[in-house]
């Protein structure tokens, strides 16, 4: 990020009835309801069903700030599948659905 977040980071007033991945928004994230938080990202953590041995999944839900950077996250991980693997591989496996949380691939500036 260039900048840190100045204030509270707030989600706009349409983020009022929407979802990151599987993650229902907390009212007091969005504009118009709330004040806000005083952090530069946002990262939802859920558990909820995944069908075809899916082990997890994540993704950038909302991009902002002056660099267009992300700024709200989430990563699902799957009950049956996760729970199955051994400790190291469900640290990898949280290593890189945190990098899909955190990294947006729509724009690259260099």
């Amino acid at each position: 990020m260039k900048r840190p977040t100045r204030g509270s980071l707030l989600l706009p007033a349409s983020w009022a009835t929407s979802k990151c991945i599987d993650a229902t928004i907390d009212p007091s994230l969005v504009a118009g309801f709330g004040p806000g938080r005083a952090a530069d990202f946002i990262l939802h953590v859920t558990s909820a069903a995944c069908a075809g041995g899916t082990v997890a999944y994540a993704g950038v839900c909302a991009v902002g700030g002056e660099d267009n950077r992300p700024i709200m996250g989430a990563i699902n991980l799957c009950p049956g599948s996760y729970d199955k693997l051994a400790p190291r591989r469900q640290m990898e496996v949280i290593t890189h659905e945190l990098l899909h949380a955190f990294v947006s691939v729509r724009k690259w500036v260099f």
